[in-house]
């Protein structure tokens, strides 16, 4: 069964690049240790989108250009919950900013799917160590 982590209210990220914009968490994924890898790619057109991601509040990529060649980012959850952050840094020529993404753990990946971002917002996937 799949647990999908909430949270209450929308909030201001404290960094200055998210003030005034909402972080949506879409889905949550379980983990079993701390090493983790993201990877993330354009898998629609390539059509000029540049994002961020963001580990909690700490830059994982800053301004990337989504290409259909995968980028793997390999990252170590500090925390027992950690989100990772979809911030769009323009719209690309087809809005909103959309990137595949996939979570993987020893070469096994544990969840894919679509997260979109524009100027107003931002998604997110809730990492949680089990």
């Amino acid at each position: 069964a799949l647990e999908k982590y909430t949270k209450k209210k929308s909030f201001d990220f404290r960094k200055n690049d998210f003030i005034g914009r909402k972080v949506l968490a879409l889905d949550t994924v379980f983990v079993t240790n701390d090493t983790v890898e993201l990877i993330i790619w354009d898998n629609l057109k390539e059509d000029g989108d540049v994002v961020s991601i963001y580990l909690n509040e700490e830059k994982l990529i800053s301004n990337y250009t989504l290409k259909h060649v995968k980028k793997r980012i390999p990252f170590v959850c500090k925390t027992d919950i950690s989100e990772i952050i979809l911030f769009a840094q323009n719209l690309g020529s087809e809005p909103p900013n959309t990137a595949s993404v996939s979570i993987v753990q020893k070469n096994k990946v544990l969840k894919e799917l679509i997260l979109k971002s524009d100027l107003n917002k931002s998604e997110s996937i809730i990492i949680k160590r089990e």
